[in-house]
Order: C-alpha cells, then sequence, then structure tokens
C-alpha cells in the first residue's frame, strides 16, 4: 500500500467514478479497480460498496476516506513547502468560483498566472452552492475558493479581498421606453432580467436595502440566464432592468451604457474572501494566485473599496454563500 493508493481511493470517491478517476490519473479503469481491491484486502475491510450504477462509502470507507484527505493534504503541503524553497508555483492549481465573479472578473487573473508561472497548471470550477452546502475543500481536493459572504470555518485559511454589491442596471433605451423605477415595488410593472441562479424555480427574491440590513422581494423575470455575460448583453439591448455585481456593471456604468436604478435601495456591501486549507505550509501556487488576486483588483473598476490588504489569520465572520 502507497501514498499514490490512497490517492487513488480518494480521487475515486471525489470524482464518483472509476473511470473518471482513471481520467484523471492517467491509468485505466481495471487498473484503478484492481489497485482498489488491492488496497481493501491489503487494509482487511470493505471500503466501498460498489454497483453497475454508482459507488458509495462503507461506513470503514468514510472513517478511512477522511483520514486519506487529510494526509494527502499533509503530503501536498510538505511536498509544495520543499518546491517553495526553489521558489516557483507548481503543480495544478484547482479553484472553485462562483459564476457571477468567475465569469465577470477572474478571466485576466487566470491568464496572467499563466503567463507567470509556466510549470502550474489551472483547473477551475465554476459553480454555485447553497449557503447550507458550500464546497468541501479538503474532500473535494479543491486548493483554494472566492466565496461572497462572510466565512466562519476553522478549517479555512484566508483573506478578505473587501466587498461587493448589487448595482440594478438598465440601458437609456430601455428606460427612454419604460421610465424608471422609482422603488422596488415598481419593478412588477418591469421587465427583468436575472441569472438562473437567482430565480431557480421561476420567481427571485431581489436583495435591498432595508432598516435593518438586507430585505428581500419576491420577483418573476422576463428572461433567464444562466451566464452573466448573456445577461450584460441582453441589459445593454435594453430587454430589461438587470442585478448587476458591482465588479461587473461599474465600467459599463462609467461610459454610460447602463444607467443605475433604485440607487438609493441597492443592497448593503457583502464580504469577498479568497479561501483555502488551513495548513501550515500554505503552497506556493495558492500564495501566488492569492497575492496576484489582490493585487489586480485595484484597477478593476467598481473596486474601490476592494484594497490590498495583509494576509489575516483564518477568515471568520459569519456564514459563507458560494
Amino acid at each position: 500500500m502507497t501514498l499514490d493508493d490512497v490517492r487513488l481511493f480518494a480521487k475515486v470517491v471525489q470524482t464518483g467514478s472509476l473511470s473518471a478517476a482513471g481520467r484523471l490519473l492517467g491509468v485505466p479503469k481495471s487498473t484503478v479497480s484492481r489497485r482498489l481491491a488491492e488496497l481493501e484486502a491489503a487494509l482487511g475491510v470493505q471500503l466501498l460498496n460498489r454497483t453497475t450504477r454508482k459507488i458509495g462509502l462503507t461506513e470503514a470507507g468514510r472513517v478511512y476516506f477522511d483520514g486519506a484527505v487529510r494526509v494527502l493534504s499533509d503530503a501536498d503541503a510538505l511536498r509544495d513547502a520543499v518546491l517553495a524553497s526553489h521558489g516557483e508555483p507548481s503543480g495544478t492549481l484547482v479553484i472553485s468560483v462562483p459564476q457571477l465573479f468567475g465569469e465577470g472578473y477572474l478571466g485576466p487573473m487566470l491568464a496572467r498566472f499563466a503567463a507567470q508561472y509556466p510549470k502550474a497548471g489551472i483547473d477551475v470550477r465554476v459553480e454555485d452552492r447553497p449557503p447550507q452546502r458550500p464546497v468541501d475543500l479538503l474532500g473535494e481536493g479543491i486548493d483554494l475558493a472566492i466565496r461572497v459572504g462572510e466565512v466562519d470555518d476553522a478549517s479555512l485559511g484566508g483573506r478578505r479581498l473587501g466587498s461587493a454589491t448589487l448595482k440594478y442596471c438598465a440601458a437609456p433605451s430601455y428606460l427612454e421606453r419604460r421610465g424608471a423605477p422609482a422603488s422596488p415595488e415598481d419593478l412588477d410593472a418591469h421587465d427583468l432580467v436575472l441569472m438562473s441562479q437567482m430565480a431557480p424555480e421561476g420567481v427571485a427574491r431581489l436583495p435591498f436595502r432595508g432598516p435593518a440590513g438586507f430585505r428581500w422581494l419576491a420577483a418573476r423575470p422576463r428572461m433567464r440566464v444562466s451566464s452573466i455575460n448573456m445577461v450584460m448583453e441582453a441589459c445593454l439591448r435594453g430587454v430589461g432592468i438587470a442585478p448587476l455585481p458591482s465588479l461587473v456593471a461599474q465600467a459599463l456604468l462609467d461610459r454610460g451604457d447602463l444607467v443605475q436604478v433604485l440607487v438609493a435601495d441597492s443592497p448593503p456591501h457583502i464580504g469577498l474572501y479568497v479561501v483555502y486549507p488551513h495548513v501550515r505550509h500554505v503552497p506556493p501556487k495558492v500564495r501566488a494566485f492569492v497575492d496576484l488576486l489582490v493585487d489586480g483588483l485595484r484597477d478593476v473598476p467598481g473596486s474601490d473599496d476592494l484594497r490590498p490588504r495583509r494576509p489575516e489569520p483564518p477568515a471568520r465572520p459569519s456564514k459563507a454563500a458560494e
């Protein structure tokens, strides 16, 4: 039994498939199956319940997987710490990012990272998770994640990037045709363009400023799309009013391509964080990307409150929304 066998087992659990794990590790499915059987024989316990359709952990498998994740994380951190003595980030950097932030901002940072660190690979997972089921960085093999909302997880290290907000925007052509809403309740008489994630069942809960922070208003969009770029395109073409993140919207507002409406009712700012597994030795690839990310925020319209800050202890404000 070797560390590679432990890594193979963990990858099978994380992907839920022998074939997928084999593709990631560059070995045939038959080899994955054989090595898993050898691992179970060496331990004297069954780790996985396998059917033709799915794979599940046994009770012993759950205990072993939890320990395997910690062992692999420590091994990777030790390897990266040794490599750090030679200075250059290497290995694949796995990033989890919400779609609004990923599509609206992350691209230039990824390009800069790739250009500066040719020995490092990049694996970006753009996904939106509900607050009650955030990404499990250690369990899913993720090096760092962007989280919108407050973070309360002692297993994570990280730093606060600043804060962000939604701005309700419309094209001048739309406002000439339909007028501007005077209050959030007036949106019932307007066309809305929303990200699908904001209205998964056809009805959205839109945030606005209230006496105690957020207040929420139910609204039905005229158009739902799963891409922030398509939301912006529809908004620019006068289809309707769209809530856009300040990092995405500010340049368009500055040029006059869009106009902000309901300014006094705009929702309060919420925290923006980059987090990573809390280990003694932060891998060079993680440290390099975090530094690059923080530095890059200075040049983004709409990020006046996102200033580079010195590293903080594990981010520990309240709950996080992916």
